[in-house]
C-alpha cells in the first residue's frame, strides 16, 4: 500500500509541475502568471478616492490561466494534446502569454487612471519577476502619487444668448462638477450626459452629448482646475433649436416617393393612420398612446411614455418612434410610428416528473394558451390548465395505496386601460393600468386503491370554483414594480364521496364530529379582496445580480352551506388571512456560472373568533418534489414531524401532509460547461406547520422556539439542457435531515450508502422537469 501512496504523490507533484509550467510553450514565449499593483501617496492623509480600485482594474487585464492549488487543467491540456484536436478545442484553455510591450502598456494605463481621477502628478515602476525554471513571469507596479488631487475651481457655463446656451445656464444647478471636489473624468462625462438628457426633456431633439465640450484648465495655481463649457462649432442649427411637433403618422403605407397613398390615409386632426393588414387597434386607441402632441415642443419624457404605452398594449413585437425633419423649418419634425405585430396566438407547455422505486412516481403539466388583441382592443386572453398524477404506494402492511389527481383550469383577461401621464416628484411617468378578470376552477381527486380488505376503491373529490376581479397597476418610471388590487374574489366549494356506502359513513362520522377535524367536506362560500405586490427585474439582462419577489395578501369571508357533510360545531361565518412571500435572488458570477437563491414563508391565520384553525384542503401549503425540496415526494412528510407512513381516520388532513405554515429555501450553484449543457448543485430545505395539535397525531404544531429543529433537509446534482427558451432538467436528490426521526438523529449523513441497494431505494430521488426550478 505504502509503495502505491508514493507513487500517487509523486505522480501528482509532476502534474502539479507540468500543470503550471511553460516549458511546453516555443521558445522566447513567457507564460504570465498575473500581476499586483500598489499605491503610494506621498502622504497618508490624501484621499485616493475610488484610484485604488481603479487600478486593480487595469492590472486583472489581461487574466492569467486559472489554476487551483497551483493546477491549470486547461492549460494543460491545450499543451498536451493535439493541435487544433476536439479535446484541445473543447476542453484546453489557451496559454496567456507576457507580451514584451505590456509593461509599458500598462505603466501608461496606470498614470491614465491616476489622471482621470485628478492625480496628475504621478510616478509608475514596473518589475517583471520570472521563473525561469518554469518559463512564466509576474509583473508588479507601483503607482507613487506625489500631489494630492486636483480640485475644481470654477465651472463656467455657455454665456451667449442662444435658445440652447439660455437652457443650458438654468439647468446648472444639478451639475455633477461641484466647486471644491476633486477632478473625476467619470463626472465630466456624467455632466455630459445629464445636459444632453435634460436638454432633450427641454425640446432640443438633435443635441446630443458629443455637442458639448467641457474644457478643462489643469495648470491653474494651487492644484486646482477651472471648466470651460462651449458648444461644438460643428453643431448644426437644427441641433440647437428646440423642434415642435409637426405631424404624427401611424403605420402609413408610402409609395416609392416617400407620399402617402391617398386610398391608405386615415386623419384625425394632424395624426395619419394608414390601412394596416396585420393584427391591429382602432385609431381611438392608438390616440391615446401618443403623448406627443401637435404643435407643441419636443419632450423625451413625452416621447418615453409614449414608448411604454405603446408597449403596454400588449400587441406589438417591435415598436419604433422615428422622428423626421420637417422641409418647411428647423424647428419643425414629424413622427413616424411603426409597429410590428406579435403573432396572435402563442402556447406554451410545462412537464415534470419525479420517480423513486417503491416510495413515489408521478407527473404534472401546465400548458398556457394566450391570445393577444383577443377582442381587437389590446386584451389578453389566457388560459391555463395544469394537472398532477401522483401515486403515493403505501407499505406492504397498509391495506391501500393512494391516488391523487389534482386538476386547475382558469381563463383570465387583462384590458389595458390609459390613464394620462403624470408628474410625481419632478419625474414624469405613464401610468400603465389594466383591468384583470379571472374565472377559475380546481379539482382534487383523492382515490383509494384496495389491496385485500376494500372490495372497491373509494374516491374523494373536492371542487373550487372561483372568480376575481381588480386592476393591475405599473408605471414607466418603476417598470420592475407591479401592483394588483383584486376587490372582488369570490369563490364556491363543495366535496363529492364515492361510492355511497363510503359517503354514508363519512356524513354519520362528521354529523357527530365536535373538533372541527372534517371542514375539507363542508360546502363554503367566500368573498374577499387580494394583494400582490411584484418586484421583478429579471429582464434587465445586464445587470450582474436580479432579483424576484412576491408579496401576496388576502382577506376572506366564509360561511358554511347546509349539508351532510357540514359538521355541526363550524362556525357559521369563517374570517381568515392569508400572507405569502416569494423571494428569489440570482447572482452571475462568471459568463458561465451564476448562484440562485429563493425563500418562501406563507402562512393562513383565523381572524375571527370561533373561526377554525384547520383550512379547506385547497388553502393548505405542501411541501417537496421537482420544484421544492427535491430530495422527497411532495405530500410526503409533515406537518412538523409527522413521519410518513402517518396514517388515521381523517384521510385528508393526515395523509396529504398539508399545513397552515410553510417555510421553503433553496440555494444552487449553476455551471455551464457546453454551450447548451449546464451542471448544478444544490442544498433544498422546507417544511409545514399546523396551528393547532391534531388529535392523536402530535408534532405538527408550529412553534417559535423550535420549528427550526424540524426542517426537512435535502442536497443534490442536476443535469440540465437549455435550448432557448426551453430547459430540460434532471436532478437526483438525497435527503440529509429527515424531521420525523427523534430529534439527536434527525441528520442522516453516517446513514449514507451509496453502495446499498435497499438505502438507494429509499432515498436517491430522481426529480425530472422542463424549466427551472425558480
Amino acid at each position: 500500500m505504502m509503495p502505491l501512496i508514493r507513487s500517487l504523490f509523486l505522480f501528482m507533484v509532476l502534474l502539479a509541475a507540468a500543470c503550471t509550467s511553460g516549458k511546453r510553450l516555443p521558445e522566447g514565449q513567457v507564460l504570465y502568471r498575473g500581476a499586483k499593483v500598489k499605491v503610494i501617496p506621498d502622504s497618508k492623509k490624501w484621499d485616493l478616492g475610488t484610484l485604488k480600485s481603479d487600478v486593480k482594474s487595469v492590472v486583472s487585464v489581461p487574466a492569467p490561466n486559472k489554476s487551483f492549488l497551483g493546477l491549470s487543467p486547461g492549460l494543460w491540456i491545450y499543451l498536451h494534446t493535439k493541435e487544433d484536436s476536439w479535446i484541445q478545442r473543447k476542453m484546453g484553455k489557451k496559454p496567456v502569454l507576457l507580451k514584451s510591450d505590456m509593461a509599458a502598456t500598462t505603466e501608461a494605463l496606470l498614470a491614465n487612471r491616476a489622471a482621470n481621477n485628478g492625480f496628475f502628478k504621478v510616478e509608475v515602476v514596473s518589475e517583471r519577476i520570472e521563473k525561469p525554471s518554469r518559463r512564466s513571469a509576474k509583473m508588479r507596479y507601483e503607482v507613487f502619487v506625489k500631489a494630492q488631487a486636483t480640485v475644481i475651481d470654477t465651472v463656467v457655463f455657455p454665456v451667449s444668448d442662444g435658445a440652447l446656451e439660455t437652457s443650458i445656464r438654468n439647468a446648472r444647478d444639478k451639475s455633477f462638477l461641484k466647486v471644491g471636489e476633486p477632478y473625476n473624468l467619470e463626472k465630466i462625462k456624467q455632466e455630459r450626459l445629464r445636459i444632453a438628457g435634460t436638454m432633450q426633456k427641454e425640446g432640443f431633439y438633435y443635441f446630443e452629448a458629443d455637442h458639448l465640450l467641457i474644457q478643462a484648465d489643469t495648470l491653474a495655481v494651487g492644484g486646482r482646475v477651472r471648466f470651460n463649457m462651449v458648444i461644438k462649432p460643428s453643431v448644426t442649427e437644427r441641433a440647437k433649436t428646440p423642434q415642435f411637433i409637426n405631424h404624427i403618422h401611424y403605420l402609413a403605407k408610402l409609395d416609392t416617393t416617400g407620399r402617402f397613398l391617398p386610398d391608405s390615409i386615415k386623419i384625425h386632426d394632424c395624426i395619419t393612420f394608414g390601412q394596416f393588414t396585420g393584427s391591429t387597434i382602432p385609431n381611438y386607441l392608438l390616440r391615446k398612446t401618443m403623448c406627443l402632441r401637435c404643435g407643441r415642443k419636443y419632450n423625451s419624457e413625452e416621447h418615453d411614455a409614449t414608448l411604454a404605452y405603446l408597449a403596454h398594449l400588449g400587441t406589438y413585437k417591435f415598436i419604433n418612434v422615428g422622428f423626421v425633419p420637417s422641409p418647411d423649418s428647423d424647428s419643425l419634425m414629424d413622427v413616424r410610428v411603426t409597429l410590428t405585430p406579435f403573432s396572435r396566438n402563442k402556447a406554451k407547455i410545462a412537464l415534470s416528473a419525479v420517480f423513486a422505486p417503491n416510495l413515489y412516481w408521478g407527473a404534472e403539466f401546465k400548458a398556457t394558451v394566450d391570445r393577444r388583441n383577443a377582442f381587437g382592443r389590446g386584451e389578453l386572453l389566457r388560459w391555463v390548465v395544469s394537472g398532477e398524477a401522483l401515486r403515493l404506494p403505501k407499505q406492504d402492511d397498509e391495506a391501500y395505496d393512494v391516488n391523487l389527481f389534482p386538476i386547475a383550469t382558469n381563463l383570465t383577461l387583462w384590458i389595458p386601460r390609459f390613464r394620462p401621464p403624470r408628474v410625481r416628484h419632478g419625474k414624469y411617468y405613464a401610468p400603465l393600468v389594466q383591468t384583470k378578470f379571472m374565472l377559475g376552477y380546481e379539482m382534487n381527486r383523492y382515490v383509494i386503491l384496495p389491496k385485500e380488505l376494500i372490495e372497491s376503491k373509494l374516491g374523494v373529490t373536492l371542487h373550487e370554483f372561483e372568480f376575481e376581479g381588480g386592476l393591475v397597476l405599473k408605471n414607466s418610471r418603476r417598470p420592475t414594480v407591479t401592483h394588483e388590487i383584486n376587490l372582488l374574489q369570490v369563490g364556491m366549494r363543495f366535496t363529492a364521496i364515492q361510492p355511497p356506502t363510503f359517503r354514508d359513513a363519512f356524513e354519520t362520522v362528521i354529523q357527530t364530529d365536535t373538533t372541527n377535524q372534517y371542514i375539507n367536506y363542508a360546502p363554503e362560500v367566500t368573498i374577499g379582496p387580494n394583494y400582490s405586490l411584484i418586484i421583478d427585474n429579471r429582464f434587465q439582462l445586464t445587470r450582474r445580480s436580479n432579483v424576484y419577489y412576491r408579496g401576496y395578501t388576502q382577506l376572506r369571508g366564509g360561511g358554511f352551506l347546509p349539508s351532510e357533510l357540514t359538521s355541526p360545531v363550524l362556525p357559521r361565518f369563517n374570517l381568515v388571512s392569508f400572507i405569502e412571500n416569494d423571494f428569489r435572488y440570482f447572482y452571475k458570477l462568471t459568463n458561465k456560472t451564476s448562484l440562485g437563491a429563493k425563500v418562501i414563508a406563507n402562512a393562513g391565520l383565523p381572524i375571527s373568533a370561533g373561526s377554525s384553525s384547520t383550512f379547506n384542503i385547497n388553502d393548505l401549503y405542501i411541501v417537496g418534489g421537482a420544484n421544492s425540496v427535491r430530495a422527497f415526494p411532495p405530500r410526503y412528510f409533515g406537518p412538523g414531524t409527522l413521519p410518513p407512513d402517518a396514517t388515521g381516520d381523517d384521510l385528508l388532513l393526515v395523509s396529504d401532509h398539508a399545513g397552515n405554515i410553510m417555510l421553503e429555501s433553496s440555494f444552487e450553484h449553476r455551471y455551464r460547461f457546453l454551450p447548451r449543457w449546464e451542471m448544478a448543485s444544490f442544498i433544498d430545505f422546507g417544511n409545514t406547520w399546523v396551528l393547532n395539535e391534531v388529535p392523536d397525531y402530535p408534532g405538527g404544531v408550529f412553534k417559535f422556539n423550535s420549528f427550526y429543529k424540524e426542517f426537512a433537509v435535502g442536497a443534490g446534482v442536476g443535469l440540465r439542457f437549455v435550448f432557448s427558451y426551453l430547459v430540460i432538467r434532471l436532478d437526483l436528490a438525497v435527503p440529509l435531515r429527515k424531521p420525523w426521526l427523534a430529534e439527536g438523529s434527525r441528520w442522516v449523513f453516517d446513514d449514507i450508502n451509496l453502495g446499498s441497494k435497499d438505502w438507494r431505494k429509499e432515498n436517491l430521488l430522481l426529480n425530472f422537469a422542463v424549466g427551472y426550478p425558480f
